[in-house]
């Protein structure tokens, strides 16, 4: 009696289905689309917000050379990946021999090069190139002494990356690339 049972039920499950008196699993629903605010609502707030984060990643370093490259980690406020890793190096660099900025470095010509509308808030959401001015700064061994070699080029073209902080959307210098095309220092 046990198999006509199972063979009973065997023939029956599949005519069910078949006949739509299975219950029919639910409606396969997309998934939900990442609801997310631009970070920027046009080029003009882009632009902005990269050239005022710049401006901040400048004054902190500017500061942290001055002062011998003391509490490099500073410069993770204001940068982020190799630009924050190869900065801090360098300041070792400088606190080792002894050295010390006095000036600041400026910068002008800050042209958008892109921007992503949509934020994910991460990688490369900003990117500018600019000229940074140096022709204000000297660096100073510790017997105040200029260690800058002679003929150093005053300006220099740059390509800067901004990556957004997942947390705050604060725009982090992540990558910074001398530009040596045309343009940007003219």
């Amino acid at each position: 009696m046990r198999r006509t049972a199972v063979a009973l039920a065997l023939l029956i499950v599949p005519v069910l289905a078949l006949s739509g008196c299975a219950p029919t699993p639910p409606p396969a629903t997309e998934d939900p689309k990442p609801s997310s605010t631009p970070l920027f609502a046009n080029e003009e707030e882009a632009l902005k917000a990269a050239t005022e984060a710049y401006a901040a990643y400048v004054k902190v370093s500017d500061q942290i050379l001055a002062e011998g490259g003391a509490n490099p980690e500073r410069i993770m406020s204001v940068a982020t990946g190799d630009v924050a890793k190869e900065e801090r190096e360098g300041y070792g660099q400088l606190s080792a021999l002894g050295y010390h900025l006095v000036g600041a470095t400026s910068f002008d010509g800050v042209t958008l090069q892109r921007f992503e509308t949509v934020s994910a808030f991460g990688p490369d959401i900003v990117s500018v190139y600019l000229c940074t001015d140096v022709k204000g700064v000297d660096v100073l061994d510790s017997s105040g002494l200029s260690v800058v070699p002679p003929g150093r080029p005053d300006r220099t073209g740059f390509e800067v990356h901004f990556d957004a902080a997942k947390s705050s959307g604060q725009l982090l210098v992540s990558q910074k690339t001398v530009w040596e095309k045309d343009g940007v220092c003219s």
